[in-house]
């Protein structure tokens, strides 16, 4: 389990909430405990 905010994949997953980052690296992040 990652606990550290200063951690770069939790950084990079914060900045998914924003469309412009988003739209550029072509990811999206999917939160919950069902399978898509």
């Amino acid at each position: 389990m990652i606990t550290s905010s200063a951690n770069a994949r939790i950084k990079a997953i914060r900045a998914l909430r924003q469309r412009k980052e988003r739209e550029r690296t072509g990811l999206f992040f999917v939160e919950g405990i069902r399978l898509v």
